[in-house]
């Protein structure tokens, strides 16, 4: 399946499964409003997914998640970010679904850009 021209359902529920199985986060967790730091990680990667990706808007990504605010996704992307930078175990799971996406789509993989 070319991944550049699935529509945008398609790539969520890819980011929603990717989530599930590296983070062991479901995905009514990811939409629950708790907060803790597990989740909050989970949301972050979701996200970057979302934004790497696709470029979904923020308040479309905030409604996917529980019917989050737009900013509280802007705080998520830029968490997303820093913890690409600093967490290895993050900038893995970055590395491997941009690895995974770009296979599919035929382009050149960079995470965490």
């Amino acid at each position: 399946m070319d991944l550049s021209t699935a529509p945008k359902a398609v790539i969520r529920e890819l980011a929603f499964d990717y989530v599930e199985v590296r983070l062991n986060v479901d995905r009514l967790a990811l939409e629950s409003h708790r907060r803790q730091a597990p989740l909050v990680v989970a949301r972050a990667l979701f996200v970057w997914i979302k934004r790497t990706h696709r470029a979904v808007s923020y308040p479309l990504i905030g409604r996917w998640l529980g019917g989050r605010d737009h900013t509280t996704i802007i705080h998520l992307q830029n968490k997303a970010i820093d913890l690409c930078r600093r967490d290895a175990t993050f900038a893995r799971h970055c590395e491997q679904f941009a690895a995974f996406y770009h296979a599919n789509q035929g382009g050149h993989s960079d995470a965490c850009d």
